[in-house]
């Protein structure tokens, strides 16, 4: 894989290499370059992931780029399937704005996308950034989701195809690989591959913590959840912490992202049972630990969605996002929610003091931590 960056030294990007800029493809069948756009969120890129196989088993020929956010290089970088990763950093641009430098680093990124020459450009993020960056491409065929299923509805205005189809499916998976239809593509009965694995130094530092911390088996708790309606109550997640203790054995590490640690200190405080606040860790740190865990119980955040994707099981908390749309997909794991009146609301601010989350009792978390727990170590026990 390529993995495009601006140089620092010059600022300029590498040419690509082994591949003609001009397609000129007549047909659907002779498809030669195909650019993803889905720039950032770690659980909506991983629900994107399956579709490269996927495309790439229907166009084994073709050159696959994907777009994306700097940030999220360890989620894409080990895919086998994508060719080129084209990164860009958005938010140093925008602080930038009014340097001439910024400026020269965009129109390059921007020369270089347009000098691909793509057949095909899909849209899985839907917002007006992304269809702007498919118009942009030059690509012929520019296909996003339904209007219902982009987060902007307004956004695809810039797009030539919208597949309808994805309003009719229910998880995001499934709504991304409904997508493909557009390109002559059964959706239906593809094995989800995801190709999500840490770098050797993200393993490496990670072994080493865990060791310090004398921790071998354990459960993985992550409480943030990026909205603050996301989050549970953190005397809940103590309580929890303290009953799987007692009745699994095992203690928990907290884990935490930027602005976090004190959510992780407060649970760690109010545990009886062991509870380690976790060590500090980036994106690929963080693969690594979770690939350590037993089990992990967490919000609608990518830690849940990193879980999932690699097997680890997963006991999912849900308040205003819909477990049907974002939920963990293995059928062995689990997500609670109390289906209450107003969710899911998808409301990042609500009016009426996150009811949905402050409802939800540890007993049912518990119990499906238990489910989870015993149903996966039988299974592994079977294998």
């Amino acid at each position: 894989m390529e993995v495009q960056l601006p140089l620092p030294e010059d600022r300029r990007f590498n040419r690509p290499v082994g591949f003609s800029k001009k397609s000129n493809a007549a047909s659907r069948n002779e498809i030669r370059s195909i650019c993803i756009l889905r720039l950032n969120s770690i659980g909506e890129i991983i629900h994107t992931l399956p579709v490269v196989d996927v495309l790439k088993e229907k166009f084994p020929d073709a050159r696959l780029t994907w777009i994306a956010e700097k940030q999220m290089a360890p989620l894409l970088k080990h895919h086998p399937g994508v060719d080129q990763l084209l990164l860009i950093d958005s938010r140093r641009w925008q602080r930038g704005l009014f340097s001439p430098s910024v400026w020269k680093e965009v129109f390059l990124f921007l020369q270089y996308f347009r000098s691909q020459e793509f057949d095909v450009a899909l849209d899985f993020q839907g917002i007006f950034r992304t269809s702007a960056l498919a118009r942009f491409s030059g690509a012929g065929r520019r296909i996003g989701m339904c209007r219902a299923d982009r987060h902007l509805r307004w956004s695809g205005f810039l797009l030539n195809e919208m597949n309808h189809k994805t309003a009719g499916k229910s998880h995001r998976i499934e709504k991304n690989l409904a997508m493909l239809e557009s390109l002559e593509i059964d959706s239906a009965n593809h094995a989800l591959n995801f190709h999500i694995h840490a770098d050797e130094e993200a393993v490496e530092y990670v072994s080493q913590e865990l060791k310090k911390l004398d921790l071998q088996d354990f459960i993985l708790v992550n409480p943030g959840g990026g909205w603050i309606t996301k989050i549970w109550e953190l005397q809940k997640f103590s309580k929890l912490i303290d009953s799987i203790y007692n009745d699994l054995n095992l203690p928990a590490l907290i884990l935490w992202g930027p602005g976090e640690k004190h959510m992780a200190d407060r649970i760690a405080r109010k545990c009886i049972s062991p509870a380690v606040v976790s060590f500090s860790t980036n994106l690929s740190e963080a693969i690594a630990l979770v690939a350590q865990s037993r089990l992990v119980v967490s919000g609608d955040t990518g830690p849940l969605h990193v879980a999932s994707a690699m097997g680890i099981p997963v006991v999912g908390i849900y308040g205003p996002t819909d477990p049907n749309l974002n939920g963990p997909w293995n059928p062995h794991d689990s997500a609670c929610s109390i289906n209450y009146e107003c969710s899911p609301c998808h409301l990042s601010v609500c009016p009426i003091g996150m009811q949905c989350m402050k409802k939800l009792d540890v007993a049912p978390v518990l119990d499906a931590v238990k489910k989870t727990f015993f149903l996966s170590d039988s299974l592994n026990q079977n294998q």
